[in-house]
């Protein structure tokens, strides 16, 4: 399962610099950013800037915060993907970000689902971790969705965190 990654209504590939735009347009909404660890971007250069980081972790380590587009409309959609955690790891982390116009589709556990089976089966991943905020209840329930497990509270970016994990491809929902 290369990338793309393809499922009934995403399309899930390589960043590039041709995204910045809808990303600086998503990152700088504040209902997107506020259960992100990162402050919104501040300017189209730094939109830039993290989509080059983006590729560069990709090309580094075979996975990254991948583009999300929506197959219906052709549109950006978001993110969802891995990094390493703290951006130094040794865990690798589920992350994920969608326009509000593309919240409340499911598109981010259809995204989260399809990324936990590219980790495991492409990647040979044996953990995932994700974390967010305890109050993020939407996300919460993506993670328990997807078949992630409450682990344990823990400080990470700087701020109060839950942890979710999974180890085995089997406990990868359905939805």
């Amino acid at each position: 399962m290369p990338l793309p990654i393809e499922t009934e209504r995403l399309i899930i590939r390589s960043p590039s610099f041709e995204d910045v735009e809808a990303f600086h347009d998503i990152m700088t909404d504040e209902r997107v950013t506020e259960f992100l660890p990162i402050d919104p971007n501040a300017s189209i250069e730094e939109s830039r800037r993290r989509a080059e980081r983006r590729m560069q972790h990709e090309v580094a380590h075979g996975f990254t915060l991948w583009t999300v587009v929506d197959r219906a409309t052709g549109e950006i959609a978001g993110a969802c993907g891995f990094f390493l955690v703290e951006g130094v790891g040794p865990e690798i982390e589920l992350a994920y970000h969608f326009s509000a116009d593309h919240w409340n589709k499911g598109f981010a556990t259809e995204a989260a689902i399809a990324c936990l089976r590219f980790g495991f089966e492409e990647l040979k991943l044996g953990r995932i971790v994700a974390m967010t905020f305890p109050e993020n209840f939407a996300s919460r329930r993506v993670l328990e969705k997807v078949g992630m497990t409450l682990e344990r509270k823990a400080e990470y970016y700087g701020r109060d965190m839950v942890v979710y994990a999974i180890e085995d491809p089997n406990d990868i929902s359905a939805a």
